[in-house]
């Protein structure tokens, strides 16, 4: 198709060439004729012979003037045409070429899009597989959960005295999921309590709200980061020499509320002093933990906190309820039990403010009304800190604060998760 349309564009040029040189072949015999005629010896019609007149030489000249015109015409048409053809095939090469480039980025494209495709083909297969293990781990966990609830359950059978039915119970405690054992994400296997728990620092909280501190709020007007980096580690590390841990915290304010962020290891507290007293492993406090989580206490229809743990008991550890309660109110009593609530801002529920606030209110009286009942009891309860500053407090009860961990304690902690997970 290309060398047809290269011979057309010959033929037109040559064809074009050709009616040139005919015209002018045709054009210079009458010119010549002219010539030769006013040049004649033919008697001129004047009586005085003369030259050859002006109008003829000016023929003359047009005639070949044209010609040349003409010829020149042609050239420049032909140089044309040849520069177009020229023009022509070059875009034609550069259409080519780029029409080679995109088929080439095309073919890689196609290439990566199917090595893609592999790729993904074979990472969906390993999270298949990832998925299969996992819910293996997962029914395999549940089983050996359900087996220790078992023997747990099978051990207060036995027990037939309240001293074997204490015992049965600070086992069973070691074996319920929810207290000794700590899920973190997507984990397949839960963290032992007694093993990853990290040593928590509390301080008394003697400001209201989240107030920032002189030191931090200039350091923050400055607008250098590292003079902020700077002031929060000074600040930390003031709190951290002024603070207690959880046992000396108990020991000095007996009814308090543990605040912290999200995360702060307020809950993983709690169940490690529950982990603690039933192993009767700290002195001066009463060792007979009873753990509540006030989100449960909160959706179920009991009202009185001592009367939830006792259905606990029953449910989780075999415990007949009735006993269980009588158990409980006895140790109450003489100060030898010891309440630890958990999640305080988890009972704010309900589908409107209204709800959420009675929801709120209903739980915080339940808790007066223990306290009030058993002076002897040491309770603590742990909150989220923005949640707990914007609802009523808790009468006659320590303010205390989670402090954040410190460099060499975040270091332990990761040191562990590498080596236990």
């Amino acid at each position: 198709m290309k060398r047809r349309k290269t011979q057309l564009i010959i033929l037109s040029l040559i064809s074009v060439l050709w009616i040139e040189v005919n015209l002018f072949l045709g054009v210079l015999p009458f010119s010549f004729e002219s010539t030769a005629h006013a040049f004649s010896a033919a008697p001129p019609p004047t009586p005085t012979p003369s030259a050859p007149s002006a109008d003829a030489n000016l023929q003359f000249f047009g005639t070949l003037l044209l010609a040349v015109a003409t010829i020149a015409a042609a050239l420049i048409g032909g140089i044309f045409i040849v520069y177009q053809v020229r023009k022509n095939r070059k875009l034609e090469h550069e259409n080519q070429r780029i029409q080679r480039e995109n088929q080439d980025i095309q073919r890689r494209l196609d290439v990566a899009q199917h090595y893609q495709q592999l790729e993904d083909d074979v990472e969906r297969a390993r999270y298949d597989d990832w998925l299969v293990a996992r819910r293996e781990a997962q029914e395999h966990e549940r089983q050996r959960r359900i087996q220790a609830h078992a023997a747990a359950k099978s051990v207060m059978v036995r027990a037939q005295t309240p001293v074997q039915r204490e015992e049965a119970y600070r086992k069973a405690v070691h074996a319920d999921p929810n207290i000794s054992q700590l899920q973190i994400l997507d984990m397949t296997h839960p963290l032992e309590v007694a093993k990853v728990y990290v040593r928590l620092r509390v301080h008394q909280e003697i400001k209201l709200g989240y107030e920032i501190e002189p030191m931090l709020l200039e350091a923050e007007l400055q607008g250098d980061p590292n003079a902020l980096l700077k002031a929060v580690y000074s600040s930390l590390e003031t709190r951290t020499h002024m603070a207690m841990t959880p046992e000396e915290a108990l020991q000095k304010y007996p009814r308090c509320v543990v605040l912290g962020d999200p995360g702060a290891g307020k809950s993983t507290l709690l169940k490690h002093l529950t982990l603690k007293l039933v192993d009767r492993q700290l002195s001066n406090l009463p060792d007979l933990p009873i753990h509540i989580a006030l989100g449960d206490f909160a959706t179920s229809p009991k009202q009185d906190l001592i009367a939830f743990a006792a259905e606990r008991w029953d449910e989780r550890y075999g415990f007949p309820e009735d006993d269980a309660r009588a158990y409980i109110e006895a140790h109450l009593e003489d100060g030898s039990a010891m309440l630890l609530l958990d999640a305080l801002d988890e009972t704010v529920i309900g589908g409107t403010d209204k709800a959420s606030q009675e929801s709120y209110g209903s739980v915080l009286e339940a808790i007066d009304r223990v306290a009030t009942r058993y002076p002897k009891v040491p309770i603590i309860v742990t909150a989220r800190k923005a949640g707990y500053y914007r609802r009523a407090h808790l009468g006659g009860f320590t303010e205390l604060e989670v402090l954040d961990f410190r460099p060499e304690e975040i270091k332990e902690g990761v040191t562990f998760l590498k080596q236990n997970c």
